[in-house]
């Protein structure tokens, strides 16, 4: 079992395992609804403080577009969950590579959300942790999709293999490396 590194993109998925994988994009999945709620949240409370920042409409733009890629997101992990313990196929790495590709965009997008809101006065500075909170928590989660580049890579060389085909070869090496322990006991 492998274990994810703190840092985005830092993770290293060589030799990992189909199951292993399928248990990230579960937490990927976990995380992307957990992050969906928490701007629908953020989103009703800028509602009612729209009076006390500048650019309202702009600032719900950013929210409601974050929204709607997450839900995407959330879609397409959905249905990788399903698809990919019964075999990796060529569509699950594109799909990888467009959730990675499309969020590292939209990481551009934070960036200039964070000049264009967070780096300037608000009328009602008492509203700035509701504006830092729309960042933080739409970069966050854009930075953990980071690690996808490198599941990518991985899923290239295990292209039609199944979690169920993984799990019988690993089975046969153990059990042929046991009788290899074995013979050399013996000699």
């Amino acid at each position: 079992m492998h274990k994810r590194s703190i840092f985005g993109g830092a993770t290293d998925y060589t030799g990992v395992s189909i199951e292993d994988i399928h248990n990230d994009l579960k937490e990927w999945k976990k995380t992307t609804e957990y992050t969906i709620t928490e701007l629908k949240e953020l989103r009703a409370k800028l509602i009612a403080n729209k009076d006390g920042v500048y650019e309202f409409t702009d600032i719900l733009s950013f929210i409601d577009f974050s929204i709607n890629l997450f839900s995407r997101f959330l879609y397409d992990f959905t249905r990788l969950i399903s698809e990919i313990p019964k075999g990796v196929q060529k569509s699950h790495i594109e799909t990888i590579a467009q959730i990675y590709n499309r969020s590292k965009r939209h990481d551009r997008i934070c960036v200039n959300f964070k000049r264009d809101h967070i780096e300037k006065d608000l009328k009602d500075e008492s509203l700035r942790p509701l504006i830092d909170s729309i960042y933080a928590e739409t970069r966050d989660e854009l930075i953990n999709y980071y690690d996808l580049s490198n599941v990518k890579m991985r899923l290239r060389a295990l292209v039609g293999i199944s979690m169920i085909d993984e799990k019988l070869k690993n089975a046969y090496c153990l059990s042929s490396e046991n009788v290899m322990l074995e013979v050399f006991k013996q000699a």
